[in-house]
């Protein structure tokens, strides 16, 4: 009986901390972005897993877990045609709440649950199975536009978006929720006043982390 009272006891305990943890990461603490005009704030809490220059013509891939995640099927759809993708790594105990990174318009909203893509330029024996939602932001100010990718993690997938195409958003409006650790992707167009204010390794807060400056386009 002690035994059982015993093993019982440490069930609970052990239930109680992994809802505790779970809560946690549920956690929605209010943010606010710098009073600076003309920059681009962190999309989520954590560190900075990588900076990879996207050439033109070709299709940027996301990286989590050894996995190469094309962000579009197609270069044909990706309206960035160079540019700085930033990929955040999101660890159990961050905030998973993420945040818009720059004040427009949301032109396009894809979802891609797990599967394979069959578009002939996509490296072969490549692994695209995270189940993502990539967001196409353009701002007012910019001649292209800021893509943010979350992507879920194989084991957990769950993926939760606030936005809708068409949707008019301000930088540090609450952008979405990935449930439990993963990763935020952010695309940052190639354009001569865009100068990037992060590197790799540095802890990043949505919405208050500024990752880039730009001068507005004319």
């Amino acid at each position: 009986m002690a035994l059982l009272f015993t093993v019982v006891l440490a069930g609970l305990a052990m239930f109680a901390a992994a809802w505790g943890a779970f809560r946690f990461t549920l956690r929605d603490p209010e943010r606010s972005p710098p009073a600076e005009d003309h920059i681009i704030v962190a999309p989520a809490d954590g560190r900075v897993k990588y900076i990879k220059r996207i050439e033109r013509g070709t299709i940027p891939y996301s990286e989590k877990d050894g996995r190469r995640i094309p962000i579009l099927e197609s270069t044909k759809i990706l309206p960035v045609e160079e540019g700085h993708l930033i990929g955040v790594w999101m660890s159990f105990l961050v905030v998973h709440v993420q945040r818009v990174p720059v004040s427009g318009i949301v032109e396009k909203q894809y979802y891609h649950a797990s599967g394979r893509f069959l578009d002939p330029h996509l490296q072969e024996g490549a692994d695209y199975q995270n189940e993502r939602n990539v967001i196409i932001i353009k701002p007012s100010d910019l001649p292209a536009p800021v893509i943010v990718i979350q992507i879920a993690s194989i084991m957990v997938r769950r993926i939760i978006s606030y936005l809708k195409e068409q949707m008019p958003v301000r930088i540090g409006d609450r952008l979405g929720l990935i449930r439990m650790g993963s990763q935020v992707d952010i695309v940052i167009p190639v354009v001569d006043s865009v100068r990037l204010s992060v590197s790799v390794g540095d802890r990043v807060t949505a919405g208050e982390t500024i990752i880039a400056r730009y001068s507005p386009s004319t």
